[in-house]
């Protein structure tokens, strides 16, 4: 989309309201972000064969030296396919085979993935190559970064690989002085170059799920995430009536479903300084957080 392909208009503000719908309004609220409208990152249009790798879910656990990968693979267009899936180290030398639609991929002597500043060798990733085969033709072919590390959770530690994890980092926004919202790869860098010269190893997506090169960038530079949905101003007694319930369920599972494979999110957010001490508050996060530990396989 360029100026030219799509021209840009002219804004008519409060001089002509008969161009106005019915009860429209001028918001003013204070941000602390660039609240920008439109379009801020890159549009992708893309085509897929008649039968395609809808979905893929990976797992990953360990069991002494050797890496665990449980995978699941959706396939939409028909029943009658072959999958073969190759597991190939950072080298491009292939560690693991499997077929079929799920399975476990054993990777002895494996590479964690390590947040950085935890192991002299961070955010080491493998490739998971995917091949869709059908009448001896391969259809389709999808190739998924993955990192192997275990999260986990006790009575006063946050675990990585076995490890505590200690939370050294910011609370972001996807904004610059000289793109305001817009997407710009050597900006993201910059940012990045900036978390490492602070010794930082984990940001907050504040307020919102950020694009999805920035998480690649975490996965790559070790960084680990907390990754919020849109949750905000969740604030008034009404604010947590049924509609808003239904739309923040389906937002978690888009959030879910788009972000679960990244090694580098470890926590899921589910809003951003909510009322949850007024009444109404206790069902509806009850709610949410139980469909999106479920989610999170």
């Amino acid at each position: 989309l360029t100026p030219h392909t799509l021209p840009p208009g002219t804004i008519v503000y409060k001089t002509d309201t008969s161009m106005y719908p019915k009860g429209y309004f001028v918001q003013d609220t204070s941000f602390d972000f660039f609240n920008y409208a439109g379009l801020h990152r890159s549009v992708v249009l893309y085509t897929t064969p008649t039968t395609y790798i809808d979905d893929i879910t990976v797992i990953t656990n360990v069991e002494q030296d050797i890496g665990l990968v449980t995978y699941w693979i959706s396939v939409q267009g028909s029943e009658h396919f072959q999958l073969e899936v190759h597991l190939l180290d950072a080298d491009g030398k292939v560690v693991a085979h499997g077929t079929g639609n799920q399975g476990q991929l054993q990777v002895p002597s494996v590479n964690l993935w390590w947040p950085y500043l935890m192991h002299e060798h961070p955010a080491y990733m493998y490739s998971l190559e995917v091949k869709v085969t059908t009448t001896e033709s391969v259809t389709d072919y999808y190739t998924l970064p993955v990192g192997i590390r275990t999260v986990a959770v006790t009575k006063s530690k946050f675990l990585i690989n076995g490890k505590p994890f200690y939370f050294q980092g910011v609370n972001k926004h996807e904004d610059s002085d000289i793109r305001g919202k817009g997407f710009d790869w050597p900006l993201l860098v910059k940012d990045f170059n900036l978390l490492r010269w602070l010794g930082a190893n984990s940001f907050r997506t504040s307020h919102y799920p950020y694009s999805e090169e920035v998480l690649q960038l975490c996965d790559r530079y070790g960084i680990v995430v907390i990754d919020e949905c849109p949750g905000v101003g969740i604030v008034l007694p009404q604010s947590f009536g049924n509609e808003s319930l239904r739309h923040h369920l389906e937002v978690m599972e888009e959030l879910v479903r788009r972000d679960k494979n990244h090694p580098a999110v470890v926590m899921w957010s589910v809003a951003n300084e909510p009322s949850s001490a007024l009444k109404p508050a206790a069902y509806y996060f009850k709610t949410l957080i139980t469909h999106t530990k479920a989610l999170d396989l």
